[in-house]
């Protein structure tokens, strides 16, 4: 009873206003509701990068920038050939009610198809909510880039010399492939360590599926001992300039076996002519007294055999 009492109540209201206004007595002003206007403000993503296959959350602000509160609110998140798909939900989300002028905000994960070439993609998010004026619908888009991955990893690093010496010049052999989706740029292949000088070698751009070869000739300065590292870098960059390094223990984990040097095995340098003629001298002399000697006997048997025959004459 006492609501179909106010219902008549407001309904008497209502037409004496406008009766009275149509008179002149009450005079009407046009009343206009503001348009709920409930719009994405803002988003961040927490990957700096993303690649196919990648899975990421996107978070984003929902402000409702009239004056009026708006309700039963329903938001999707989409792309349009599903480029990105939700993770764990069917990308949809519910909010009871925004009042004017204040924010709310939703994630959402999802995930990047293996097949993505290297582009901007559009995500569009889709809101439908009502007020008491009636309802409404939005849509915002946004733009996500995908990256490819610039990859690259040394294969076969070998050091050609089997028997390293303190003080010798070592020749360091490998390759460096480019395993990414993209081209690779300003690559430099870089050798040091505890054992060894440093050395680089400027290869240059390497596009994807190729590889270049490297070798490096580098010189012993330490023996070798288990806390003396030794390494082989490959620095290279991104089409944006970002830098990459891959890294490569030379040796028996990076430790190069370097010994003493072995002098053993030098050859003794010959005489000089000096001592040659010395020698010679040595011959001469040595002879002369052999000859004198043989002389000396011949003659004392000479006057032996002289002295004889005169004995029995």
């Amino acid at each position: 009873m006492k609501a179909e009492f106010r219902k008549k109540i407001c309904i008497i209201m209502t037409l004496s206003v406008l009766i009275l206004g149509t008179c002149g007595l009450i005079p009407i002003k046009e009343v206009s509701a503001d348009t709920p206007r409930l719009m994405v403000s803002d988003y961040s993503i927490d990957k700096e990068k993303i690649y196919p296959g990648d899975t990421f959350k996107i978070t984003f602000t929902l402000k409702n920038n009239a004056l009026n509160r708006v309700s039963n609110i329903k938001c999707k998140i989409s792309s349009d050939n599903g480029q990105f798909l939700p993770v764990n939900s069917p990308g949809t989300a519910y909010i009871d009610e925004i009042y004017g002028e204040e924010e709310e905000t939703l994630s959402f994960t999802l995930k990047a198809d293996k097949g993505l070439k290297e582009n901007a993609y559009k995500i569009t998010i889709k809101t439908e909510y009502e007020n008491w004026n009636g309802s409404y619908e939005n849509v915002d888009e946004i733009y996500i880039p995908v990256s490819y991955e610039a990859r690259a990893k040394i294969y076969g690093a070998y050091i050609i010399e089997e028997d390293i010496r303190l003080g010798d010049n070592i020749e360091i052999v490998a390759s460096v492939n480019n395993i990414g989706n993209s081209d690779i740029y300003n690559v430099e292949a870089v050798c040091k360590g505890d054992n060894i000088t440093q050395t680089d070698q400027f290869i240059g751009t390497i596009e994807v599926g190729k590889s270049a070869n490297i070798d490096l000739i580098t010189k012993t300065i330490a023996l070798g001992r288990g806390d003396r590292i030794n390494k082989l870098y490959v620095n290279y960059e991104d089409k944006d300039g970002n830098k990459y390094t891959d890294e490569y223990r030379l040796g028996v984990s990076g430790v190069i076996n370097v010994m003493e040097q072995d002098y053993s095995d030098i050859i003794t340098v010959k005489e000089g002519p000096e001592k040659k003629g010395e020698g010679n001298w040595y011959g001469i002399i040595i002879g002369i007294v052999v000859l004198c000697i043989v002389l000396f006997f011949i003659v004392r048997r000479i006057k032996y055999k002289r002295r004889i025959s005169k004995e029995f004459e």
